[in-house]
């Protein structure tokens, strides 16, 4: 009972069959179902989507205390993957990133290692663009066309 209150059912909907349910209140029963399991791996693609607050902040909280669960989390809302999660995985170009924190602190730290490695990369092709001039310089020059 505690779960179904929390993503939302009233007493009277306990004896109702899930096909008189609309179909977000079926994936709030789908939720349900799962937490109930008490599973040792928990994936929860975009949960969010047909929570009301109340319902949202319950299932935030009750996530908080799945200490010996692993959760999995795909989902849009920042507070909610804030709230939630305290190790991030990103992908890029084939290659799993693993960040300690939650999804602001994530945000904010790949942020500033983007930042530096633009920066390192415009000093590169600055660097590159001026040997290049250097090259083009000198190559007709029979005395520096070694150097170049």
């Amino acid at each position: 009972m505690e779960i179904l209150g929390g993503v939302g059912f009233q007493l009277e909907d306990f004896e109702k069959e899930c096909k008189e349910f609309s179909g977000g209140w079926r994936m709030r029963i789908a939720i349900a179902k799962v937490l109930f399991c008490d599973p040792e791996i928990l994936m929860l693609d975009e949960p969010t989507n047909h929570l009301d607050l109340p319902a949202l902040i319950w299932l935030e909280n009750y996530i908080q205390t799945l200490v010996d669960t692993t959760i999995i989390i795909v989902s849009h809302a920042r507070d909610f993957l804030d709230a939630t999660c305290d190790k991030m995985i990103h992908l890029q170009g084939k290659k799993l990133t693993y960040w300690t924190g939650n999804f602001s602190q994530f945000v904010k730290s790949k942020g500033e290692l983007d930042n530096i490695a633009t920066k390192a990369r415009a000093g590169e092709q600055k660097k590159i663009a001026h040997m290049q001039t250097f090259v083009d310089r000198f190559k007709a020059n029979a005395k520096l066309t070694t150097l170049a």
